[in-house]
Formats: structure tokens, C-alpha cells, sequence
């Protein structure tokens, strides 16, 4: 009776494991369940069924043949569920940190578009300071002089205005291409200069390295730096000329930048540049070269070359 108890027990445990290790592969191949932790399963439900069977055989009278194997099998059966648990745990850890790693993304981008509209809201604001100085100067058209002053501080708020303009336009806001708002800033002062400048054929020309980008701190100050070299140039290099030409250089080399605007104009005195004291917009060129750790150097043959290096 004992015997024939054992035999069922066996053959009814034999059934479920059987049923088991269907319902683990099927999981498996739908992605339910992870493949080693299937296999290690598979492997434990094998060695018990291995074990139901030797017990089966030996109990039904049949053959004892399988029973020194099954005390090897229940000894490995016991490394395998740890194998499993392992495994299993090793996948709870690999879940959380793919859950942590996107709501790190999640938080990320948040924060991006967070300051991406940060720096579009700066833009507004200063184009709207750009219109209100503009209003002024047509309120002031007939004074040459009060045109010309609000003309530059308009063209300086706009050269930072181009550079959060710039920001908006590319996906890392870490990362600003110098070609794009230093073309900007070269189109603005073209279309702000007096009408009697403005009517010259003057052309404005750019060899600029488009694989250099800069940080938005760099870019803000370069982009005033341009902006200030530029107008001087417009301002006073073509008086009593009808054309000419102005080109704006950016090159990278060996780590070191170098910002070159040459002009073919009349020429200035070097040294209206290298006091630093002269006029507003040469003391403005002395400053925001130091702000970047960069010197520069004004050279007056064929017209006038000011060359900036700086490090980044």
C-alpha cells in the first residue's frame, strides 16, 4: 500500500512539474519571464522530474539503476535555486536602476526645457529693451549724435539677444555654435548703421570654422566683442568711401581660438586700441577681450585687423 501511495505521489508530482516547466517556457518566449531565469528553472524542474522517475522506477518494482543518481541530483538541485535567486535579484536591481535611469531622464529634460524657456524669456526681454531703443532713436532722428549713441546700445543688447536667440535653435544649450550668432550679430549692425553708411556698398564677409562652439558665458561675451569691433569698423573705417569690405574670422587651432576682423578701410591709429582709452567702444574691446583671458592685437596696413586669441 505504502508502495503504491509513493507511485502516485510520484507520478502526480511528475504531472505538475511537467505542467510547470510548459507554463516556464511559455512564459519565456512571450518575455515574461527572463531566459536565464527560465533556464534555471527548466534545470530544477529536470532534476526533480529525474528524481520522480528514479523514485517511480524504484518503487514500481522496475529498476533501482537510477538511484545512485538522484542523491547527485538532489545535491545540485539546491545550487540552482540559489543560482536562481541570484539571478533573480540581480534582475530586481537591474529593473530599479532602469527605473531610476529614466526618471533621471524624465528630470533631466524637465530641467532643460526648464531653462531653454529661461533663455527664451531673456530673448524677449531684450528685444523688447531693443525696441523701446529704437522707438527712441526715431524720436531723436534729426540728433546725429543721440542716434548714433542709442544705435550702439542697441546693437550691444542685441548681440546678447542673438546669442539666447541661438540657444533656442539647438538642442544643447550647453553647447552654442559660434557661426550662427556671430552671422546674426554681423546681419543686425549691417541693417542698424546710419542711412548714409548703410547706403555704401560695404560687404560683409565670414570664414568661420563651424565646428567651434562655445558656452553660453564665452558666447555672450564674444558676441559683444564682434558687435563692438563691427560698428567701429562700419562707423569710421569708409569715411569718404563709397564701398569696401569687412570679414569676419574664427579659427581653432591647437587649442587655442583666434577671432580675426579685418577691414579695408582707411585705418586708425593703433594706439586709439592699445590705450584702451580713447573711446568707449575701444575700451569696451580691451575689457570684454580680458573677460575671456584673450589679448588682442590691432594692426593698421591695408586697413584695419584686430586679432583676438583667447583659450576656449
Amino acid at each position: 500500500m505504502i508502495e503504491y501511495t509513493i507511485s502516485w505521489i510520484n507520478v502526480a508530482s511528475m504531472a505538475i512539474l511537467t505542467a510547470t516547466l510548459c507554463s516556464i517556457m511559455y512564459k519565456a518566449s512571450k518575455g515574461i519571464i527572463m531566459p536565464d531565469s527560465a533556464i534555471f528553472l527548466g534545470i530544477i524542474i529536470f532534476f526533480s522530474l529525474f528524481v520522480c522517475t528514479g523514485n517511480l522506477l524504484e518503487h514500481g518494482g522496475i529498476t533501482p539503476a537510477l538511484d545512485f543518481y538522484e542523491d547527485f541530483a538532489e545535491m545540485l538541485v539546491p545550487l540552482f535555486i540559489i543560482i536562481l535567486l541570484n539571478s533573480m535579484r540581480l534582475h530586481s536591481l537591474i529593473d530599479e536602476r532602469a527605473k531610476n535611469m529614466l526618471e533621471l531622464s524624465a528630470r533631466l529634460r524637465e530641467r532643460d526645457e526648464l531653462i531653454k524657456e529661461i533663455h527664451h524669456r531673456v530673448k524677449n526681454n531684450l528685444q523688447i529693451v531693443v525696441s523701446i531703443i529704437n522707438l527712441l532713436r526715431n524720436a531723436h532722428d534729426e540728433n546725429k549724435t543721440i542716434e548714433r549713441i542709442l544705435m550702439a546700445l542697441e546693437n550691444r543688447i542685441f548681440s546678447m539677444s542673438a546669442v539666447y536667440d541661438t540657444v533656442g535653435a539647438t538642442e544643447n544649450y550647453a553647447v552654442i555654435p559660434a557661426g550662427q550668432f556671430i552671422k546674426k550679430i554681423g546681419e543686425q549692425v549691417a541693417c542698424n548703421i546710419p542711412c548714409e553708411i548703410r547706403n555704401k556698398k560695404i560687404g560683409l564677409f565670414y570664414d568661420i570654422d563651424d565646428s567651434i562652439n562655445f558656452t553660453i558665458e564665452y558666447a555672450v561675451t564674444l558676441g559683444m566683442l564682434v558687435n563692438e569691433i563691427i560698428t567701429n569698423a562700419f562707423l569710421h573705417a569708409f569715411n569718404g568711401r563709397d564701398e569696401g569690405s569687412i570679414t569676419i574670422s574664427l579659427k581653432k587651432n591647437d587649442g587655442e581660438t583666434t577671432l580675426s576682423i579685418r577691414d579695408n578701410g582707411i585705418g586708425v591709429r593703433s594706439d586709439r586700441f592699445e590705450n584702451g582709452k580713447t573711446t568707449m567702444g575701444a575700451v569696451l574691446i580691451k575689457n570684454l577681450s580680458e573677460q575671456i583671458k584673450g589679448t588682442y592685437f590691432v594692426s593698421t596696413d591695408n586697413g584695419t585687423t584686430v586679432t583676438v586669441r583667447f583659450g576656449e
